[in-house]
């Protein structure tokens, strides 16, 4: 799959800030770019899964998410989505390579594939959307407004993360390969 990245993304995360990049850093982000395409194996799972929540908690399977956010945010949902994806280890290989001999072309390849993740979240919620014949909410990921990142570990073993994607956690609860994302995704079936 060749994911596009988006460049003002790209060149936010690069602290730009809203100025126009020269030619020789738009060359950069197109070479390694291509580079990252050469080396990701990008993959996203999902399974739907049928919720009770309470103002503070939401359980899946007798699993309890504790998150006043998430509950709120998912408030006209029907059923949710666990979502996880990642590019695979290619991307942190490059960047790995990269931090040692050119810090520069690090920071790009840092930069651009943290853009083509958000792309593959984007392709994977739209075949939510598409498979479920729904709307969909916004990602809510683990870690974010107080949805422990602690509880990313039953998240893994709900969706069978590590085995589906090979993904794992070190004991900080951070995801390998780095960039990966998982997060619920509210269904509202359509009346």
């Amino acid at each position: 799959m060749l994911l596009e990245y988006d460049l003002n993304e790209v060149l936010r995360y690069l602290g730009y800030r809203g100025a126009s990049a020269d030619r020789q850093t738009l060359g950069l982000i197109g070479s390694v770019h291509k580079e990252l395409c050469e080396v990701c194996s990008p993959k996203y799972i999902f399974r739907e899964y049928e919720f009770q929540k309470t103002d503070s908690a939401l359980t899946i399977n007798g699993i309890s998410f504790k998150s006043k956010k998430l509950c709120s945010h998912l408030k006209n949902s029907d059923t949710v989505a666990l979502f996880a994806a990642t590019l695979g280890t290619g991307a942190d290989t490059l960047i790995k390579k990269y931090s040692v001999c050119d810090k520069g072309r690090a920071a790009v390849a840092q930069a651009t594939a943290a853009s083509m993740t958000e792309t593959l979240c984007d392709i994977g919620c739209m075949k939510i959307k598409e498979s479920c014949s729904c709307e969909i909410r916004p990602r809510f990921s683990p870690g974010f407004s107080d949805l422990e990142l602690s509880s990313q570990r039953d998240f893994f073993k709900l969706l069978d993360v590590s085995k589906r994607l090979g993904v794992t956690l070190t004991e900080s609860c951070l995801m390998v390969p780095t960039k990966s994302v998982t997060a619920f995704v509210g269904i509202i079936k359509e009346k």
